[in-house]
C-alpha cells in the first residue's frame, strides 16, 4: 500500500523510516522479499515494479495468498469459486465449535463436538480440504431457506454465514472492475452478478440460479489452491512479438492456443498424425499440428472458452 499510494513521495523504505515508530530495517527487507516471493513485486528490490497481483492486493481486504487465489480464479475461469473460498478463509469459521469454558456438562460437550464434526464431514464429502468444504457448504447455503432452523440442523452460526454473504458481495464488487466489455469477459461478469444476487438474497436462490455458478472439477480447484499457497515460480514478462506468434500468424492459427513441439524422439514420431494422436492420449487434444521447421512443430490446442482466456 505504501509503495503504490505514496510512491511519488519517495522510496517506501525512506517513508517508513520517517514514521513515529518505524519498524526495524531488517523487517522491511524481509517484507520486500516476502512480497517478491509471493509475486506482488517484480524483483527483490524496493524499487521494483508492483505486479498485477500486488495492485489487486491493495483493493482486496484479504491476505496475499487469498488475493493470488482470486487472481488465479479469474485467469482460469472459476472466479466465483475463488471469491467464496477467499471470503470463507478470511472470516471466523461458520461452523459452531463448542467450548468447555461455556459447556460444563461433558456429555453435552461431546455431543456438540460430534455434531460439528459430522456437519463438516458432510460438506467436505471426502475431499479433505477446508477451502473446498466451505465452497460446498456455501453452494448449498445459497439454495437453502437461509433460516435459523437450517443453520441449527447443520451446526452453523447464522450470524457468521450472513457475514460471509456480505463479504462475498463486497469481494465480488471489488473484482468486477477487473473485467472489460469483451466477449470473453461477459461470461465471467454474468457469473459474478449471479453470485452477488444469490449472496444478497434473503430467502435463498432457486437451483437454476445457482446452477453452473461453481466449478465441478475438484482437481482443477485444488490446482488453483496449491498455486495460491505456493511461492512465485514464473518470472519475467510476455514478449509481444514472439516466434510462436509469428509462426502462428503465417499459418493462420490462433497464437494463444498454440504450443511448440520440438526435439521429438524417436524421429519416426516427428509427423503430424502421430503428434495429434499423442496429444489426444495425453489429455491435450489439438485441432491441428503444423510443421514449421525440420525439428519443430506448432500445435493448436482445443480449449474451452475459460481455458483459452487463461
Amino acid at each position: 500500500n505504501v509503495k503504490l499510494l505514496l510512491e511519488r513521495f519517495g522510496k517506501a523504505t525512506e517513508l517508513i523510516a520517517q514514521t513515529i515508530t518505524p519498524p526495524p530495517r531488517d523487517r522491511v527487507t524481509v517484507a520486500i522479499k516476502t512480497l517478491y516471493e509471493a509475486g506482488a513485486l517484480g524483483a527483490n528490490d524496493v524499487d521494483s515494479e508492483v505486479t498485477e497481483l500486488g495492485r489487486l492486493a491493495v483493493h482486496l481486504p484479504v491476505d496475499l495468498p487469498l488475493v493470488k487465489l482470486v487472481l488465479l480464479g479469474r485467469a482460469f475461469g472459476c472466479v466465483a469459486d475463488a471469491i467464496v473460498m477467499a471470503a470463507a478463509l478470511s472470516l471466523q469459521d461458520v461452523f459452531l465449535m463448542p467450548s468447555r469454558v461455556f459447556m460444563r456438562n461433558l456429555r453435552d460437550f461431546c455431543q456438540e463436538l460430534a455434531a460439528n464434526y459430522a456437519a463438516r464431514s458432510h460438506f467436505d464429502n471426502g475431499m479433505y480440504s477446508e477451502p473446498l468444504g466451505f465452497l460446498a457448504f456455501y453452494s448449498v447455503w445459497l439454495q437453502s431457506t437461509k433460516q435459523l432452523s437450517w443453520c441449527r440442523r447443520h451446526s452453523v452460526s447464522i450470524a457468521r454465514v450472513k457475514q460471509l454473504d456480505m463479504f462475498v458481495t463486497d469481494l465480488t464488487e471489488r473484482v468486477l472492475p477487473l473485467y472489460d466489455a469483451t466477449q470473453r469477459d461477459r461470461l465471467a461478469v454474468d457469473q459474478l452478478h449471479r453470485l452477488q444476487a444469490a449472496a444478497r438474497s434473503r430467502s435463498g436462490s432457486a437451483g437454476h440460479q445457482v446452477s453452473g455458478l461453481f466449478s465441478s472439477d475438484i482437481n482443477f480447484l485444488r490446482f488453483i489452491i496449491a498455486g495460491a499457497c505456493a511461492p512465485l515460480f514464473l518470472q519475467g514478462s510476455v514478449k509481444g512479438d514472439s516466434p510462436v506468434q509469428k509462426d502462428a500468424g503465417k499459418l493462420g492459427l490462433d497464437p494463444f492456443r498454440c504450443v511448440v513441439l520440438s526435439k521429438i524422439a524417436p524421429k519416426e514420431a516427428s509427423n503430424e498424425n502421430t503428434l495429434l494422436q499423442a496429444l489426444r492420449a495425453a489429455g491435450a487434444p489439438a485441432r491441428t499440428v503444423r510443421k514449421v521447421a525440420n525439428d519443430r512443430f506448432l500445435a493448436e490446442l482445443e480449449l474451452t472458452p475459460s481455458e483459452a482466456e487463461a
